[in-house]
């Protein structure tokens, strides 16, 4: 699942009218944080995309992307773990795990 529906609902009702300024600081710095991942090569500084990672999956978790947050976990403990292969594995897709959380995310808040 994409979308956690309970988590969103949980943390709309949680932050009543401030969910909209939420919202719109995760769309505005999770793509920052979605480039710096997906740029990432072996030359890459990985503390920079650790830190990338670990921010983007919190935010993704606490607005229920559940996907987006698990996949930033995996690529997370990669780089703590210093498996490179494993990264470049699982960065690979996230581009279109974020659009689809996004557009997922949009569509459910917009409603």
């Amino acid at each position: 699942m994409i979308l956690n529906h309970t988590q969103l609902t949980e943390m709309q009702e949680l932050l009543g009218e401030n969910f909209a300024m939420l919202l719109d600081i995760f769309l505005r710095d999770s793509k920052t944080q979605i480039e710096q991942i997906s740029g990432w090569d072996n030359s890459s500084e990985n503390s920079a995309v650790l830190r990338e990672a670990h921010n983007l999956k919190s935010s993704a978790a606490n607005l229920g992307l559940d996907q987006l947050a698990s996949q930033c976990d995996l690529i997370e403990a990669a780089l703590h773990t210093e498996k490179i292969d494993d990264v470049s594995g699982l960065i690979k897709n996230i581009d279109t795990l974020y659009i689809e959380s996004i557009a997922a995310l949009v569509d459910a808040t917009s409603a």
